[in-house]
């Protein structure tokens, strides 16, 4: 009789913070796989929710990493190993081993986590990029298989040009011995294909979508206001609010904004203290949010430009929002004029400025009966676009791998 071993999950959140990784972990156990996760604890809201997805299924093992309870002498070799490696990464940026602890300190230890405790994984699945290395560990030491899991492109997620090289560094070296790796857009999965030469056949598209029943049917919006909402884990600068919050100041009248997500003091202190117009209820957990998404009438969905990354990228709220039925307000980025493009009536594109997020603000208040006459439309158009969707993709993948011993 076959045995299920092992599908071992390592990120460089937790389940509460990485929505991808909980969606694979939700995949697994479905199919009745043996599920371990490796990830850190956050000391915030994110905690608790993993600890709910523990209770409510007592069968996934999770090894958790505390930055903060190490002891003196385990930081203090940790801190001296990265800043040798860091200072070597510029003398040998060829070399993976070097440019993996060169990252930080979570990538640090995950690999020494990862050579220490386990031996036998029959598939470990890699999210993030402080993860990657410590799966080519897995592959290279003890013949484990890797999913690589890249929600980004990881060259250009903001950070400088010498980290750059260094993830293009990690990415030849990692990427090559997985069996295959997913892609949280096609855009940034061709891109890397290009650009490192990887086997098309060996990629696969997963998108950010989420599953069905975390969505209701539209809700009756007869307030005389068009109401817009936005959400992330924290209301805080560079999240593409700079821009967005001086338009609807000048149309306040006509609209209230809902930010949702933690607030960050000083940002509040700058950007909105003493707004009528605008509510913020906190950080809500994903299912909840979802829910509530059903009593607005448009979802924003603005990014600060700069980085391929995002101009590459479909966020996990704009599908969130298009999944809800709602209009969307994105900014103009590649990934979002494909997507407006392939799903016609679904919202307007603004351009990241104050005067160009200013102007389509005002076209949708002109509209905000058509925008609601709609909305079970667009709804009932996503119906076939959930995660069960997606899964699929992924179940045809893992069924090609040696899952079982």
């Amino acid at each position: 009789m076959n045995t299920v071993i092992r599908l071992l999950f390592l990120t460089e959140g937790n389940l509460g913070s990485d929505p991808r990784c909980m969606k694979g972990v939700w995949l697994g156990r479905h199919a009745g796989f043996n599920i371990h996760v490796v990830s850190f604890t956050a000391h915030d809201h994110t905690d608790a929710v993993e600890e709910k997805i523990v209770e409510n299924d007592p069968e996934i093992v999770i090894f958790k990493i505390d930055l903060q309870k190490r002891n003196v002498f385990r930081k203090a070799a940790v801190k001296a190993l990265f800043v040798t490696c860091r200072a070597l990464s510029y003398i040998f940026p060829g070399s993976a081993a070097i440019a993996a602890r060169a990252r930080g300190i979570k990538a640090i230890e995950l690999i020494t986590f990862a050579r220490k405790h386990y031996h036998r994984t029959n598939i470990g699945v890699t999210h993030g990029p402080n993860t990657m290395y410590a799966g080519y560990v897995l592959n290279r030491e003890m013949g484990s298989d890797i999913i690589a899991d890249i929600d980004g492109y990881y060259p250009d997620c903001g950070e400088s040009l010498h980290n750059g090289r260094l993830m293009k560094t990690l990415l030849k070296k990692t990427l090559p011995k997985t069996v295959y790796s997913t892609y949280s857009s096609s855009l940034i999965r061709d891109r890397l294909v290009n650009e490192l030469g990887i086997p098309e056949e060996k990629t696969c598209t997963i998108n950010n979508f989420f599953t069905r029943r975390d969505f209701i049917k539209p809700l009756a919006v007869n307030h005389p206001k068009l109401r817009l909402v936005w959400f992330s884990q924290e209301v805080t600068f560079g999240r593409g609010l700079e821009n967005f919050l001086p338009a609807a100041e000048k149309v306040k009248n006509h609209i209230e904004l809902t930010l949702i997500g933690t607030v960050d003091p000083l940002f509040e202190q700058e950007w909105l203290k003493g707004k009528g117009h605008i509510s913020l209820p906190g950080w809500i957990p994903r299912r909840e949010l979802h829910k509530r998404l059903a009593g607005f009438d448009v979802g924003v969905s603005v990014d600060d430009p700069g980085t391929s990354s995002r101009d590459l990228n479909l966020s996990t709220k704009l599908l969130s929002y298009y999944q809800s039925g709602l209009f969307i307000l994105a900014s103009d980025t590649t990934a979002h004029r494909t997507f407006f493009e392939e799903n016609p009536g679904i919202g307007e594109r603004a351009e990241n400025s104050v005067s160009g997020m200013l102007k389509v603000l005002n076209e949708l208040i002109s509209i905000k009966e058509k925008i609601r006459a709609d909305r079970q439309h667009r709804f009932e158009q996503t119906l076939e676009s959930g995660y069960e969707f997606q899964a699929a993709t992924q179940m045809r993948q893992w069924n090609t791998l040696n899952l079982y011993e």
